[in-house]
């Protein structure tokens, strides 16, 4: 029976080179700002006020298309995009991959070790682009309202 302790390559490459993780760690907030930003403006627009006409629910009908259309979007382009650079930065890192395995390092450690360093670059990017996005929603929603485009009585909601 083996016990699975942790060996702490992760950590090593990520002191070694914290450049590395800057390209993933942009995209990663670039994505997380879009989508909060589409789902804030679709939430924003679910939100009938009380008393609206037919124009005002039309109108919040198809901000929320919108909304949803910019949230599907995003996310079907970010999945290219991270998925890009993280094999970007695993290829820039092939020497050094290699190097570990001919000391002995084992292929799941080198998988774990590209696992952890996502994570940890998921958990410290998306906080910022989740506050990114609320205030792109905002100016969305504020932009749209000034333009016509969206009805006065709409609050802004992040969802």
């Amino acid at each position: 029976m083996s016990v699975r302790r942790p060996t702490g390559l992760a950590t090593a490459a990520v002191r070694s080179r914290p450049s590395a993780l800057a390209g993933t760690f942009a995209a990663l907030v670039l994505t997380a700002t879009m989508v909060t930003a589409g789902v804030s403006m679709a939430v924003s627009a679910s939100a009938v006020p009380p008393g609206a006409g037919p124009a005002v629910r039309a109108q919040l009908a198809d901000l929320t298309d919108m909304g949803i259309g910019f949230c599907v979007m995003s996310v079907y382009l970010s999945i290219f995009v991270i998925s890009q650079v993280m094999a970007l930065a695993v290829a820039q890192r092939k020497r050094e991959s290699a190097l570990l395995r001919a000391i002995g390092a084992e292929p799941r450690q080198i998988r774990r070790m590209v696992a952890v360093e996502a994570l940890g670059t998921a958990l410290a990017a998306l906080p910022f682009g989740y506050g990114l996005g609320a205030l792109l929603g905002h100016f969305w929603l504020d932009g749209l309202t000034a333009h016509g485009m969206a009805p006065a009585g709409v609050s802004f909601h992040v969802g």
